[in-house]
C-alpha cells in the first residue's frame, strides 16, 4: 500500500518465508487474500503463472474515486439521525484533523505517511459516525486501494484544493443538510479524480 514494492514487482512464497523466518504456509495463505483483494494480480512468465503487484492505472482510479463517492455519498443519508451536538463534534473533529493536514503538507519536508493517515482519518470519522456496518466495510476495503495512489504521487500531490473542498464539507456536515453534504463529498472524489489522473499524466510525461 506505501509503494515500497512497486507496481509489476513479482511476489514469490520462498523469499518471502525466507525474508519473515515462517514456512509457505501463511505466506501462501496471505498472498491468496492479497490477491483476493487485488493487491496482486497474475502474471505470465513463460509458462509459469506469477504474483506481482497490481499496476497504478487511470481505470482503476476513475473505478475506486468513483466507488468512495457513491460509499459516502450513501452514508451522508444517515446525518439526520444525528443530533445537534453530535453533529457539532463531528465537524469539529473533521475541522481538527483537517487543519493538521493542512499544517503537515505544508511544510518543506513532507511526512508522508502522516499525510496519508491524516487524509484517511478525514473520511473514516464521517463514514463512522453517519454509515452502518456494512457501508463502512466496503469503505474500508476500497479505502486502502486508494492510499496507494496516495503513497505513490505524494510528490506531485497539491493538497491545498483537497483541504480547501474538506472546510466546505465539514460546514455542511454541521448543518446536518444531507442533500447539499452529499453533493460536496461527491463532487469532492469526482475533482479528486481528475487531480489524480492530471498527476499520473504529468508522472508519465517525465
Amino acid at each position: 500500500m506505501r509503494n515500497r514494492l512497486k507496481p509489476g514487482t513479482r511476489v514469490g512464497e520462498a523469499a518471502l518465508a525466507l525474508r519473515f523466518g515462517v514456512s509457505r504456509t501463511p505466506i501462501r495463505a496471505a498472498l491468496d487474500r492479497l490477491a483476493l483483494e487485488r493487491f496482486l494480480v497474475p502474471s505470465s512468465a513463460g509458462l509459469r503463472v506469477a504474483l506481482v503487484v497490481a499496476p497504478l492505472t487511470d481505470a482503476d482510479v476513475h473505478e475506486l474515486w468513483m466507488l468512495m463517492g457513491a460509499l459516502e455519498g450513501a452514508a451522508v443519508l444517515g446525518l439526520h439521525e444525528l443530533g445537534r451536538n453530535a453533529l457539532r463534534r463531528l465537524s469539529e473533529a473533521m475541522r481538527a484533523t483537517n487543519e493538521e493536514l493542512t499544517a503537515v503538507s505544508r511544510r518543506r519536508v513532507r511526512d508522508t505517511d502522516r499525510i496519508g493517515e491524516l487524509m484517511a482519518q478525514f473520511h473514516v470519522l464521517f463514514m463512522d459516525a453517519c454509515a452502518g456496518p456494512r457501508l463502512r466495510a466496503l469503505h474500508e476495503s476500497v479505502l486502502p486501494h486508494v492510499q496507494r495512489y496516495e503513497w505513490a504521487y505524494d510528490d506531485l500531490h497539491d493538497y491545498e484544493p483537497s483541504v480547501t473542498e474538506h472546510r466546505a464539507i465539514c460546514d455542511a456536515v454541521e448543518s446536518g443538510a444531507p442533500g447539499p453534504t452529499r453533493r460536496l463529498i461527491e463532487q469532492h472524489w469526482t475533482d479528486g479524480m481528475r487531480r489524480r489522473l492530471a498527476q499520473m499524466q504529468r508522472r508519465g510525461a517525465r
